[in-house]
């Protein structure tokens, strides 16, 4: 008795994950941009004008992701510079983490 599988049964299983990798592909896909045009609409407006109404490439969609994150560091960083550089001391005489150096 034969366990393993024949050629053809390999290939179909491959074929099978391939099918299933391109699936959690254009799903995550699809939650990006869906994330990403609910966002700040200033960023997006950009990028809806851009490609065929509703019709968005991998490329498009990582395109609007790039932006998005760089203008949140931006906004980010923005904030940590203008904050107030206040060290807080507990009652233990340790600095507070989430205090600027």
């Amino acid at each position: 008795m034969n366990d393993r599988p024949t050629k053809n049964q390999v290939v179909k299983m491959k074929l099978l994950r391939k099918q299933q990798r391109k699936n959690r592909v254009k799903s995550s896909l699809d939650a990006m941009k869906q994330i990403l045009l609910n966002c700040d609409s200033e960023l997006i407006t950009v990028h809806r004008n851009g490609p065929r109404r509703g019709k968005y490439h991998t490329v498009n969609i990582l395109e609007m992701a790039v932006d998005y994150l760089t203008h949140v560091r931006k906004r980010i960083e923005s904030y940590q510079n203008s904050k107030i550089d206040i060290h807080y001391t507990d009652d233990t005489g340790d600095q507070d983490c989430m205090a600027k150096p």
